[in-house]
């Protein structure tokens, strides 16, 4: 469910552009390998789920929407790898990275290129305190977290 909301916003972003002759293309970045591939698998299926669905409905004004596969495996170098990559396949709309330590050194390329990017999973309260315009996230921050939690189950 996570994933067609994150495709709803992208699509939204989209729809607020002009009008495309063309597929469009939508990267979707995870964890494929490393120690976290479970998680960048539900993201994929997700993404892949929520596209399929649209697309049966026609599209988006009769674009059909593309997913572009990236693995970063949770890795920062490897994030910018794949960060540059999307740049250079001119990609405009990014669903991932899903960890924080990858998040970040991609989401500062994406937003000097001019691509949106919403984040799944992303918690560092840094990621979105910098005052960037196309980075966004669906989750809640680390710090918003724990003391709540804290709070719920201390006994006073």
């Amino acid at each position: 469910m996570k994933g067609k909301a994150l495709l709803a916003g992208c699509i939204a972003l989209v729809m607020s552009s002009a009008a495309l002759a063309e597929d469009i293309k939508i990267a979707v970045v995870g964890a494929m390998s490393g120690p976290v591939a479970q998680y960048g698998d539900q993201e994929f299926t997700g993404a892949e789920q929520a596209v399929a669905d649209l697309n049966a409905k026609g599209g988006i004004k009769g674009n059909k929407l593309q997913i572009v596969k990236y693995d970063d495996a949770c890795d920062p170098k490897q994030a910018v790898a794949v960060a540059n990559k999307v740049v250079n396949d001119g990609i405009k709309y990014v669903i991932g990275h899903l960890c924080s330590s990858s998040t970040q050194p991609a989401s500062d390329i994406y937003e000097d290129e001019g691509i949106l990017m919403i984040t799944p999973a992303a918690t560092a309260p840094e990621l979105t305190a910098r005052g960037y315009k196309l980075i966004l996230r669906t989750t809640g921050l680390d710090s918003d977290q724990g003391q709540p939690r804290r709070n719920t189950f201390s006994t006073k």
